[in-house]
């Protein structure tokens, strides 16, 4: 009886230790959206348009005078710089000041130099563009899928979904039970009843696994994810298109 008490109150600390980590985690995450959203309509997007303007100016009179408006538009007490949640952007943003300040006192010298920074720059406010907009609008296309499909396809797909979450859970925690199992084998102290035992807990495992397999699967078939083509996928595609208007 009083192993069978133990046992509970073990199984209860550990669902408590979870549920308050999940709960935890889902307000860090909500709280990460909110900053992420921020940054996104205040600095990554506007930010991204106009180094792409800079990037793409006719003559390096005009690129200047693009690229010094830029860094008046992020510079001083009010700047939205303070935004960019990533500390090495930020970084390599003040570097990039430092640099064209040095270029214009040095009677724009080293242009080449200038150029790189700019150019890396740009491909670092791209990437936290690109995958701020994944992050935020993730949902967005299953959403729009939904409101088009039969309700009862909807409310099934969501059951499955949340089965998939649950043996998600099961899984993680049957593997934590396992651990208890072998150590009670190695230092007996008894603290499991005896129906748990090492061949019921890797029966479960399997069990679990097998259903978190299949539940993977569908999930992976049923939701739509809102995600843009990566740059190797797309430099692969042009490469064959390439290859293949050769040949013709």
């Amino acid at each position: 009886m009083e192993e069978i008490s133990f046992s509970v109150i073990l199984i209860a600390v550990i669902t408590a230790y979870i549920g308050y980590k999940f709960n935890d985690r889902t307000k860090k995450k909500e709280k990460f959206i909110k900053e992420l959203t921020n940054s996104y309509n205040e600095v990554y997007f506007p930010m991204y348009e106009l180094l792409l303007n800079i990037t793409k100016a006719e003559d390096s009179i005009q690129r200047d005078k693009l690229l010094e408006d830029f860094l008046v538009t992020y510079s001083g007490v009010d700047s939205k710089i303070r935004f960019i949640g990533t500390c090495s952007i930020l970084e390599y943003f003040y570097d990039l000041r430092s640099t064209y300040n040095k270029y214009i006192k040095e009677n724009k010298q080293n242009e080449s130099i200038l150029s790189e920074k700019l150019t890396n720059l740009l491909n670092m406010i791209e990437t936290e563009f690109w995958d701020a907009h994944d992050i935020i609008y993730e949902d967005h296309i299953q959403f729009k899928d939904d409101s088009f499909k039969n309700p009862f396809l909807v409310v099934s797909l969501s059951i499955l979904r949340v089965i998939y979450y649950f043996t998600s859970f099961a899984l993680g925690l049957s593997f934590l039970v396992l651990y208890v199992v072998i150590w009670d084998r190695i230092i007996p102290v008894e603290l499991l009843p005896k129906e748990v035992n090492f061949q019921s807990t890797i029966g479960l495992i399997l069990f679990l696994t097998m259903v978190y397999g299949m539940m993977f699967t569908i999930k992976e078939f049923a939701v739509k994810r809102n995600r843009r083509k990566s740059k190797s996928f797309k430099n692969i595609v042009r490469r064959i298109k390439s290859k293949v208007s050769k040949k013709n």
